[in-house]
């Protein structure tokens, strides 16, 4: 009996078949009556073997730049290493025996196929493995790649093999939302600290969101050297890499800006943990990215450059140098006005002003929402007039009017140069 990996596979090499792959892709609504016609033409299973693979190639558009010519499947692809990300992280491994555990469709894997000698891709499903394979295959990859199944909680690898390991976080509910808990992994925590101990060195694949601390704890308490690397990419943090023995950098927390290749390093100490937030604003106000804020690091990074936190967690930073709007690591914005944080008072702000509309950022009870119907009209991708809005667990706290420096009104990033 066939499975739907099987007709995947024939609505991919079948070329009676392609038609229908080719169709499906053509629009991106297909109306009933021409569904029904393809349906009937080629058959229910193709049919909808063809409509996972155009659905898994489009969620996969923004992750791999050849998405359209690969064969995924649609909860792998939200899975999956973005590739910018996956290729940073391949840096590291260069030269040097890969096993990648619980691969997956293999972002990573195809990423280490290009800087390391001899790779192993590990996975328990028999479909992930014959996908991957088969991109291997298509993007001239599988030369030096060995596919293995395998259950990664039973290793089996010469202790030779630096590793890199995605838990799997869907373990219990294939189709349901990923787990942030750390006990829940597939691998489970001591599977991991026992790689860890009798390897080289390797990176552990982690969710930004996870308790991540935890594994940095108790790796600590068997004396493994590891350093947290929290990556973002377009301001979105995308993953937490704890690395660890040989390929653990000289600091214990670190934080990477993709696409600049930023990094900051920096030891976390208790005074960074117990950071305190100023109540008072200074002439510019900064944004910090998502990265530097989850690592920990934004206290450090705020005491280097003299800068004040806005926030205990440090999302945001008040300063009075404004080149600092070309860090990559900020995005600055000229404070214009603080006010108490209520409607009629910012409404008389933005007539006094002459704003018409801004981008509501939010922090506290408020919601964001809620505050965009105080603005005559809706902000665009375009504004740079910026209104803030805090509030605390005791009540309001301010209302900041800002405009947003380093980019002109075309979005375009520009050249900071002060009076």
């Amino acid at each position: 009996m066939k499975s739907q990996a099987d007709y995947e596979y024939e609505v991919l090499t079948n070329p009676a078949i392609a038609e229908l792959l080719l169709e499906i892709a053509s629009e991106p609504v297909l109306k009933i009556a021409r569904m029904e016609r393809l349906r009937r033409e080629f058959g229910p299973s193709p049919f909808d073997a063809a409509v996972r693979l155009v659905k898994a190639r489009q969620k996969a558009i923004s992750k791999f730049p050849c998405s359209a010519s690969l064969w995924l499947d649609p909860v792998r692809a939200e899975q999956a290493t973005h590739q910018a990300v996956a290729h940073h992280k391949a840096l590291r491994f260069k030269g040097v025996p890969v096993a990648d555990i619980c691969c997956g469709l293999g972002g990573d894997t195809m990423a280490l196929a290009k800087s390391s000698p001899v790779i192993i891709a590990i996975d328990l499903d028999h479909d992930c493995l014959r996908r991957l394979q088969f991109n291997l295959n298509h993007l001239n990859l599988a030369q030096n790649v060995t596919l293995l199944k395998a259950n990664a909680n039973r290793p089996i690898l010469n202790s030779n093999f630096f590793i890199h390991i995605d838990p799997d976080r869907r373990a219990k509910q294939r189709s349901g939302r990923p787990t942030f808990q750390i006990e829940e992994f597939q691998p489970n925590l001591s599977t991991l600290l026992g790689y860890m101990k009798t390897h080289p060195g390797g990176a552990i694949k982690l969710s930004p969101g996870s308790p991540f601390e935890t594994v940095e704890l108790e790796a600590s308490k068997c004396n493994i050297r590891t350093e947290m690397e929290l990556i973002s990419l377009n301001g979105e943090c995308k993953e937490a890499t704890l690395w660890f023995g040989q390929l653990a950098g000289d600091t214990p927390r670190s934080a990477t800006q993709l696409p600049s290749g930023a990094n900051y390093r920096g030891h976390l100490s208790g005074t960074d943990l117990a950071a305190i937030s100023t109540e008072h604003f200074g002439p510019y106000l900064f944004e910090v990215d998502s990265a530097l804020v989850r690592s920990g690091l934004a206290a450090s990074f705020a005491k280097s450059n003299q800068l004040q936190l806005c926030s205990t967690e440090g999302a945001y930073l008040s300063g009075t140098k404004p080149n600092l709007c070309e860090s990559p690591w900020l995005t600055g914005f000229k404070v214009q006005e603080i006010l108490a944080p209520d409607r009629k008072a910012v409404k008389q702000a933005l007539n006094r002003w002459g704003w018409t509309t801004a981008v509501v950022k939010t922090r506290g009870r408020i919601q964001a929402d809620e505050a965009l119907k105080w603005l005559d009209q809706a902000p665009s991708g375009l504004t740079l007039e910026t209104l803030f809005l805090w509030t605390s667990p005791h009540g309001p706290k301010c209302a900041i009017l800002a405009n947003r420096l380093g980019h002109d009104r075309s979005g375009q990033p520009m050249a900071f140069h002060p009076a």
